[in-house]
Formats: structure tokens, sequence, C-alpha cells
């Protein structure tokens, strides 16, 4: 559900007409495919479709909080809800309690809550500001799940840091730096 809801936000912010059938063919096809593979792979599928899912949401509230302004309230909430379930669902392999994954998703949603509400201080565009929000979210996300595993290491911290911090300074870098009306 969460899937075709962060399709669907990211149909809503295409500008043309032919780039939104095109975006229709190939998410369709896509979903399609995922659902397939899903069954067979598991959870590095399920490592995905989360990213992705994630990925369509931040952008797409990032979006709606930069046009329609008015609504930031709903927005923030819509973060921490999708981002909990998110976690929640990502979670559920887990040998883990039921409390510790609960307590860990929702820590993650007011995180990336949090995040959101600052971030929509900065003067980026929208689309900066969802791909820094889902590098952070990505971050605490893969963290916890090592955590949980109980195999975190210095080795895999730095590696996530390295790897968000890179994708970070790029976005960062191909920045438009000026004041949005």
């Amino acid at each position: 559900m969460l899937l075709l809801a962060s399709a669907f936000g990211l149909f809503l912010i295409i500008p043309t007409e032919g780039f939104r059938g095109l975006y229709l063919i190939i998410t369709v096809g896509l979903i399609s495919l995922g659902e397939i593979i899903l069954g067979k792979e598991g959870e590095n599928i399920l490592l995905n479709e989360t990213l992705i899912i994630a990925f369509g949401l931040f952008l797409t509230f990032s979006a709606f909080y930069q046009y329609i302004p008015a609504y930031s309230v709903i927005y923030a909430i819509g973060i921490f809800v999708s981002s909990a379930l998110l976690a929640r669902s990502f979670y559920e392999l887990l040998p883990q309690a039921g409390y510790a994954k609960l307590v860990g998703s929702v820590t993650l949603g007011l995180f990336c809550t949090e995040i959101f509400w600052a971030l929509n201080f900065l003067p980026f565009h929208f689309s900066i500001q969802g791909v820094l929000l889902f590098n952070i979210f990505y971050l605490c996300l893969i963290l916890n799940y090592y955590h949980q595993f109980h195999n975190l290491n210095l080795k895999k911290i730095q590696f996530h840091l390295l790897l968000i911090a890179a994708c970070s300074a790029v976005v960062l870098l191909f920045t438009p730096w000026n004041i949005i009306q």
C-alpha cells in the first residue's frame, strides 16, 4: 500500500503528461517485477522496496510542503506515520521481541519527522530536502537493523556514514544555491 502511495505521490509532482505516461508504464512494470521477485529473494528485495517507498514518500511530502505549506502539520504526521510503518514492516523478520521493533520504529519515525521539520527551514528545493531526509532515514534504518542482530561494528558504521556523506555531498554540490521565493 505504501509503495503505491509513494508512486502516486511522485506521479502527482511530474509536470508534463508525456513524462507522466512514461512514468506510469515504467512504474507498473517495476512494481510487478518487484512483487514477483520478492517471494524468491526475500530480505534484499524487501530492503530495496522499503528504500524505494521511503524515497517516493519523502520526496512527495517535501514537494507538497513546498507548494502547499498551509498543511505542514499533516505532512509532518505523514512523515512520522510512513517512516514508522516502513521501519516496522522492515523489522518484522528480526528475531526480537515486538516491543523492541516497535520502539525502534517509533523512534525512527520521530527522528525523521524532526529532520523533515528542520530541513524545511533551509532554502533548498524540495528534491534536495527529500534526498537528504532519505539519506538520514537509510542510515538510521540500517544501523538499527545491524544493532538488532547484534553485529553492529565500527567498520559497518564507517561504511554507511561514508556512503551517506558521499551521496549527500553529491546532492549538495549540484544544488542551485538561491533563495526560493
